[in-house]
């Protein structure tokens, strides 16, 4: 599919070649005047129907697991930085 630079609000978008600017600015403001429910509602309908949910939670899982090592590591910032400051010496 070709694809082309079109520049709207000072940000490039790529879209097809067949679009024109005009089109792409109703589409825009169309989904400027929906409420954020219904466009939530658009995203999970159109997005969980291609996604893999078992990637996403094995995804959402890690990334979890990884906040609570963070929140460790940070909790105990000073006795990991004595740590680091002995090895050196």
């Amino acid at each position: 599919m070709k694809t082309k630079i079109i520049v709207m609000n000072g940000k490039a978008h790529r879209v097809p070649s067949e679009v024109r600017a005009t089109d792409l600015m109703k589409v825009m403001e169309e989904l400027d005047a929906l409420e954020p429910k219904v466009i939530n509602g658009l995203i999970e309908k159109h997005v969980g129907e291609v996604m893999d949910v078992e990637k996403w939670k094995e995804s959402t899982d890690k990334e979890d697991e990884e906040i609570k090592q963070l929140k460790i590591i940070s909790d105990n910032w000073e006795d990991i930085a004595d740590y680091a400051r002995d090895l050196e010496e």
